[in-house]
């Protein structure tokens, strides 16, 4: 079954547990385009930056500190809690925000039924019995939302994860400045990879990438062509 929940392309979640509190700002766009914006405080240190995906073949970074050949972690990580705010949204709320017109109570159990996730580089299993409790709203042309979701832990104790933040769909969708220069970006293309047996998606250094975005994508397009 669809889930309506996927149209979204300005939305924002933040996501609090286990001694973190983090924000992302998505903006998609036509084409495999994307612009996230980070702010990760964990104990592990904070993190703030820029992240940019251009037409699924390239990843920018600004800002953040990104492990050398797994640049891409840091698209999955957020990626995973965008597709865990849609799964559970698609699960409440099924008939997607235009039932929205009055806040929305929201709580729904599952006993048996995992959330099952996953990006293009990424998966994650968040195990039953679960639970999410909370409500959704009108906010402006789309929504708002406010979640906590209780699941099983390895333990005997339940974890529990706040999400907060905005849903919306816009049109035209949101776009990349074509001029936008390259200076304090690092590049680096998106791919398949394989080793050994395995076939990975990944990153490698983009040399000669050009100045500018647009100019980056042109080169894009000459290496698929």
């Amino acid at each position: 079954m669809d889930n309506p929940w996927r149209e979204g392309n300005r939305v924002e979640v933040g996501a609090a547990g286990d001694g973190a509190t983090c924000r992302w700002r998505f903006e998609v766009g036509a084409d495999h385009d994307l612009h996230l914006a980070v702010d990760e405080r964990t104990p592990q240190g904070v993190q703030t930056g820029e992240l940019i995906v251009v037409g699924g073949a390239a990843l920018l970074g600004r800002g953040l500190a990104l492990s050398p050949g797994r640049e891409l972690d840091a698209v999955d990580g957020p990626g995973l809690m965008l597709e865990l705010v849609v799964e559970l949204l698609g699960r409440v709320l099924p008939a997607g925000p235009t039932a929205v017109a009055a806040p929305v109570a929201v709580d729904h159990a599952e006993a048996s039924a995992p959330v099952a996730l996953a990006t293009l580089g990424a998966s994650a299993t968040f195990p039953a019995p679960w639970r999410v409790e909370g409500e959704v709203r009108r906010d402006g042309d789309g929504v708002g939302y406010r979640l906590t979701f209780t699941f099983a832990g390895d333990g005997p104790d339940p974890r529990m994860i706040e999400l907060t933040g905005t849903w919306a769909h816009t049109d035209p969708a949101p776009a990349l400045d074509e001029r936008m220069s390259l200076d304090g970006w690092s590049v680096h293309a998106l791919g398949a990879r394989v080793g050994g047996d395995i076939l990975d998606y990944g990153t490698r250094p983009l040399p000669g990438a050009g100045a500018t975005l647009g100019e980056l994508r042109a080169a894009l397009r000459t290496r698929t062509t």
